[in-house]
Parts: C-alpha cells; structure tokens; sequence
C-alpha cells in the first residue's frame, strides 16, 4: 500500500490565503500556542506575505543571492510540505478549521524551532 499523498498544493495555498486574510484571533491563537515554547513568536509566524511568512530567508543561504518571489515561495512550500508529512491523512480528511490549525501549528513550529542557517536548501535553489 503506498502512503497517502500531500493534499494538492492549491488546498495548502488557499489555507496560507486565509492565514494571511483572517490572522487568528485571540482564541484561536490560544489553542495554536504551544505554552512549553518560549521561542514561539505568533505574531511573527504568522506574518505572511504573499503566502510566505515575513521570517523567511529571502537570499540563497548558500550564495547570499537574493532569490526571486517565485523562489523563496517554492522553496518554502516545499518546507513546509515536509512539515506536514505527519499530518496528511487529516490534511485530506479533515475540516478547513483542521487544516488550517495544522498550518498554522506548522508554521509556528517552524519559526521557532528553525535557525535560518538550518533551514534545507534545495538543490534546485
């Protein structure tokens, strides 16, 4: 039996795209706030423009060339895809409100655990 695959990329955008339009509110980010972390910045791993948090690198960690919108935005989608490998079969099953947690846990996870410097590089990039 082969393993489930990601939900099509475009239900992952159009989740960042309501990320982006309809930040969280107080309750919601209380939920998405993982209190064992002093490192989690919601407002800050939250920020998103154009579907990429504000927090990404914007030049090649390898060269320091700064990358194109369309670049940094597949770099990060890929990123963020291998986040959420252990949350796909809820990804596909699950509610927008699911969804849109486990992005949002996601891309809170990743902004604080995540050094800039340790983020993988593609070798496409």
């Amino acid at each position: 039996m082969s393993p489930t695959p990601l939900p099509p990329l475009l239900s992952v955008e159009r989740v960042l795209k309501d990320l982006e339009q309809n930040p969280p509110d107080e309750l919601e980010l209380r939920i998405l706030i993982d209190p064992r972390n002093p490192w989690g910045d919601p407002d800050l791993a939250l920020a998103l423009e154009n579907q990429v948090p504000r927090w990404w690198p914007r030049r090649n960690p390898n060269s320091g060339k700064l990358l194109s919108a369309e670049q940094r935005r597949r770099w990060f989608l890929e990123a963020l895809a291998g986040e959420l490998k252990p949350d796909r079969q809820t990804l596909l099953s699950g509610s927008e409100r699911s969804r849109r947690r486990i992005v949002a846990q996601s891309l809170l996870r990743m902004q604080s655990d995540w050094n800039p410097a340790e983020i993988p590089t593609p070798d496409w990039l």
